[in-house]
């Protein structure tokens, strides 16, 4: 278990009888605000381990990165070789404060590595990771990709449908994209417009990928998929 590292600053206090009034003032350097953008945030997803910035991604900071399924999946091809990026899953906005569960599966060894983070609106609540085989995402991803809610390829209107005379943006019309390249080229799957209690089988699934995972951040536990 991996507990956060506190420095602890400690101020001695003097009198102004103490200083040397040949000891120029000292010189603090100005602070300069951390990249919290996408390329930031798909980095903060492929490290398992929590980073300096993973307790800093705040919707109520400028700059910050905020979860939008199709904008982190540009993110996730930019370093899917280099990082060896076999698949990303992205479920939400769902349920209270428009949760984000995020899953990114990497190839380690023999196997995989799967590393989830989740985001509510505001800010990273917890992330974690686990290995599993080859065979055993494999099956997940075809017990997935089968579901009757799901569609093959990109979300589109079309695809997703929903209300026709909503204004509501494509981002919220689905709570769901699956994106594979175990096999080198990349395949893509979304979800249908449906209501929410119909995702169920999705985070039943996407559960069963998270047992026995490890938390990293923070102590508490890994938070699970669900929808209300």
């Amino acid at each position: 278990m991996f507990g956060r590292i506190a420095v602890t600053a400690v101020t001695a206090a003097v009198t102004s009888s103490c200083v040397p009034s040949n000891v120029p003032e000292p010189v603090v350097a100005p602070s300069t605000p951390p990249d919290l953008g996408r390329a930031a945030f798909v980095q903060e997803l492929i490290s398992a381990q929590p980073t300096a910035r993973t307790r800093l991604f705040d919707d109520y900071t400028g700059g910050s990165y905020h979860v939008e399924k199709l904008d982190l999946l540009e993110g996730v091809r930019e370093i899917r070789r280099r990082d060896h990026v076999i698949a990303l899953a992205v479920f939400g906005p769902s349920s209270i404060l428009w949760t984000y569960h995020v899953v990114v599966v990497l190839e380690d060894g023999d196997g995989y590595r799967l590393n989830t983070l989740t985001m509510p609106h505001a800010r990273i609540t917890s992330k974690g990771t686990r290995l599993i085989s080859m065979a055993e995402y494999k099956r997940a991803r075809r017990r997935l990709t089968s579901l009757p809610t799901m569609v093959s390829g990109p979300p589109t209107f079309d695809s997703v449908g929903g209300p026709k005379d909503s204004e509501l943006e494509l981002e919220w019309r689905y709570s769901f994209l699956l994106a594979d390249w175990s096999a080198g080229s990349e395949r893509l799957w979304h979800a249908r417009y449906v209501p929410e209690p119909e995702l169920e089988s999705i985070a039943t699934l996407l559960n069963g990928l998270l047992e026995d995972t490890k938390t990293t951040y923070p102590r508490t536990g890994i938070e699970r998929f669900g929808a209300p």
